[in-house]
């Protein structure tokens, strides 16, 4: 691309969506979050970006750079999963509303929000068509638990520890993965780096803080591959 399409990410954790939109091309020119250690973690992969650690509720749009092409971020939303009530008065989803404040001040071309299943309105993954629902989802669909509730009413009963199979896809990394996961052909749990390559974090992509909170930055990041990917489907739409 001639001219880098410019980008600002709010709640930008420690940068697996900006990292994959950097790699398409793209200038990262501003971002923030609130997790002191994945600013750190941010800061050390993105020396040219403004980073700043803070409340999104204080972001003051007017000081952030103009003509942005993209608005990137990952708000919590959790009141919104299949396991939450997805009422909008849950105060887990109104960090979703200034995303949306974020996005009307700053009106750019394209906008990327990663989100969960229950936020497509009122609707789960049970409102999906059959083509599109997630096998682990029809196989607990219709289990039902000792009281007759539905498992999908409660996100699905606990299976406990799992061993990961080494030619299919990895199960979604969580800020549990260390305990819920066994490596595919030892008999230990996995290790940070190997969570980290899971999210498709490169090798030399270093986290900052303690074990439980670089676990957490991996399981909150969008794989940077995806993202990459994402970015350059967007790129050859628009420049």
């Amino acid at each position: 691309m001639k001219n880098k399409p410019k980008a600002v990410a709010i709640f930008c954790g420690a940068g697996g969506l900006s990292l994959g939109f950097k790699r398409a091309g793209y200038d990262i020119l501003f971002a923030t979050d609130c997790d002191h250690d994945a600013i750190s973690t941010y800061r050390t992969h993105a020396p040219d970006t403004n980073v700043q650690e803070g409340d999104v509720r204080d972001l003051d749009t007017a000081t952030l750079p103009k003509g942005v092409d993209i608005l990137l971020g990952g708000p919590p939303c959790q009141g919104f999963s299949s396991a939450g009530q997805k009422f909008w008065a849950d105060p887990r989803n109104k960090l979703l509303a200034e995303y949306v404040r974020v996005l009307n001040d700053l009106r750019p071309k394209w906008f990327l929000m990663e989100n969960v299943e229950g936020l497509k309105p009122g609707q789960t993954m049970k409102d999906l068509p059959d083509t599109l629902q997630h096998e682990s989802f029809k196989r607990r669909a219709n289990r039902r638990v000792c009281d007759g509730t539905p498992t999908e009413r409660r996100g699905g009963a606990p299976s406990g520890i799992k061993r990961l199979i080494a030619d299919e896809p990895g199960l979604t990394i969580t800020g549990a993965a260390m305990r819920e996961f066994i490596h595919p052909s030892e008999n230990r749990p996995l290790s940070l780096r190997e969570c980290a390559r899971l999210q498709t974090f490169p090798d030399d992509f270093v986290f900052t803080g303690a074990p439980a909170s670089c676990l957490q930055q991996i399981a909150n990041a969008v794989p940077p591959l995806l993202a990459e990917v994402i970015a350059a489907h967007i790129a050859a739409e628009t420049y």
